[in-house]
Order: C-alpha cells, then structure tokens, then sequence
C-alpha cells in the first residue's frame, strides 16, 4: 500500500539545534521548557498549530533524556485532562526515552496512579518483541547505508510505536530524502522517496532475517566500516559565528580525516582540540580573545577570514563532542 506523507504520522528524528534555523529552534526550546515546568496551557498553545511538525512527540534539541512532552506529563503527574489533550494531539503512548521508559512507566514509578489507565499504551498491531528487534537492527542498517551519519544524529525511528498507530506507518527525514515506513503484517514496507541514487521511490522489504531490495534480491547489511572523528563533522551546521568558521569547519574535517575511530568522548575533544591548535594557532581553552583573523580562512564578504572562536568553545567544539557521545553509546 501506497502512503502519503499527509496521511500518516511523521518520526520527528531532530535531536541538535545546529541543524535548524533559530526561530524555529527557539519555539522547541520554549515547547521543551514549558514541558519541563509543568505549564500544560502553554504547551497546548505551542501544540495547536503545530501539529504538523509532530511536535508533541518531539524532544528537547541536544538534550540527553529524550523526554517527550507526554513522558514529562507523566513525570509531574498532570492532571488526565491535561493528558487527554497531548493524546489528542497525536501524543504516543509507546515512545520510550533514552532510559527506555515509556510515559506508563515514569508514571507507575512517581507514583502517579491517576494517570495508569490513560497512558496504557493501545497495541493496534500486535507483533512479537523479539520481531521487533530485528526489524529494528535490520531497519536501522539499511538507514545508515543511506546516510552514515544517521546513528549520532538522527533520533532513529522506534518501531513499537507503530503497533498503536493506525494506519501502522509513519515517515522520517534523514540526509537526501524520506523513509516512509510501514507494517505489513510481521514485516516491513520501506519506500524511499527522493534518494539521490533512484529515479523512483523504490519499496525495500524487511524481514526479521534479511532486507530485500526492490528487485527482490536479499541484501546482507555489511559490517560498518568504523567511523572516524572526521564523519562528525557531517551534517555541518546550518548556523555559524563569523564567515571563517565554515572554512575552518571544513578544514579541521580534512585535517582529521586520516584519524583513527575514537574511542572515547575525551579522546574526540583532545584531539578537537589539538587539531584546532595546529590549524589556528592557538589555544581555544586558554586563550580567551573572542575572534581572531586568519588569512588562509578568508573567502570574501565582510567578515572573511574571522573565526568566531566564542561560537567555537560555546557551540561548535560541544556539538562534535556530542555527536561522538551519541556514537560511543550507540
């Protein structure tokens, strides 16, 4: 069956506000701070017109708990009306959080029993746990074949929320184009629409043992080739201090290119840090001017060759250490 974006739920997979523009980035992060107060009223604001962002099942950017505004209704054990009012905004009762807590269960361990009956998750499509899984590690391999960066910044798609969506499909946005992803039956339907290696949408089939190609021929997901410090350097921000700092960017990427998997986050940061040394000339840590100039960075425009090293230690060096949190924990 053939879906259409405006007919089936999206997977928000948003989870860093470098890759966004302000205006909306500063909406999620007053969306995420109301939720976080308890100030159901404005959430509901927020929530009304949005909707079509699928908002209500989004998390905070560059947050670690993946708290949805109804997991966080369920932390400070709203009122059921209150409640009512985010599942009626398409709110799921099966998302889980990084913890791997559904609302239910943040609720049942705060104590808030008012809330047991209404955020029990309503199985639409019943399918085996262990099913599951391996359509979610087989999904997750054919993502990743068509943008490797998806595992650290992306917010994967989780596949038990399918089985209370009806119709059992949603889509997602990953780097060059859309995923939508659907049940049929034990399996999955994946059509890939506007990937830049098809000229149609081709429909992948999953299995909980192989992935299908749109011919029919199985594909076994290849061991991962091991991701390097420079692969975070992809998506690069939307947003940058001063005209020097994409190139900059771009030449940190190629200076580490030729460096070893990390193996942990102090690992990525040192050698972030280090490697910004050799290029800049100085110590972003110790030296505290707010920009500098470099000649070898300037492309022309009116602040050609300045690095904006205060968007460097605020921003940019923490979204590369995140990125390598994200991938070290995967």
């Amino acid at each position: 069956m053939r879906y259409e974006l405006e007919g089936i739920a999206q997977w928000d997979g948003r989870i860093t506000r470098a890759v966004g523009n302000p205006h909306e980035v500063a909406q999620r992060d007053e969306l995420a701070n109301a939720t976080r107060d308890g100030n159901w009223q404005r959430v509901l604001t927020i929530l009304s017109p949005r909707d079509q962002h699928s908002w209500v099942n989004a998390v905070r950017l560059d947050g670690k708990k993946r708290y949805a505004p109804l997991h966080q209704a369920a932390w400070h054990g709203a009122p059921t009306d209150i409640v009512q009012g985010l599942l009626e905004c398409g709110a799921w009762r099966t998302l889980r959080n990084t913890a791997g807590e559904r609302p239910v269960d943040i609720a049942a361990a705060r104590g808030h029993h008012h809330l047991a009956r209404i955020l029990e998750p309503e199985v639409k499509h019943h399918v085996p746990g262990d099913v599951l899984t391996d359509l979610q590690r087989n999904l997750y391999a054919l993502i990743t074949r068509y943008d490797k960066t998806a595992p650290y910044c992306v917010r994967l798609p989780q596949l038990e929320v399918l089985t209370e969506l009806d119709p059992p499909a949603y889509w997602i946005r990953i780097t060059g184009g859309i995923f939508i992803i659907a049940f049929h039956g034990f399996e999955l339907n994946v059509e890939a629409r506007g990937k830049m290696d098809h000229d149609s949408s081709p429909v992948f089939r999953i299995t909980a043992d192989c992935v299908y190609e749109p011919s029919g021929e199985p594909w076994t997901a290849p061991t991962p080739a091991a991701v390097t410090i420079a692969d975070l350097f992809d998506p690069e921000p939307e947003h940058w201090g001063l005209r020097g700092d994409p190139y900059l960017w771009r030449a940190l990427r190629a200076h580490l290119s030729d460096a070893d998997a990390p193996t942990s986050v102090d690992e990525v940061v040192s050698r972030l840090h280090t490697a910004f040394g050799e290029l800049v000339g100085l110590d972003l840590v110790r030296d505290r001017q707010s920009s500098v100039y470099r000649a070898q960075y300037a492309h022309g425009g009116m602040s050609s060759g300045m690095i904006s090293l205060d968007t460097w230690r605020e921003r940019l060096m923490p979204l590369l250490a995140e990125r390598a949190r994200t991938l070290l924990e995967a």
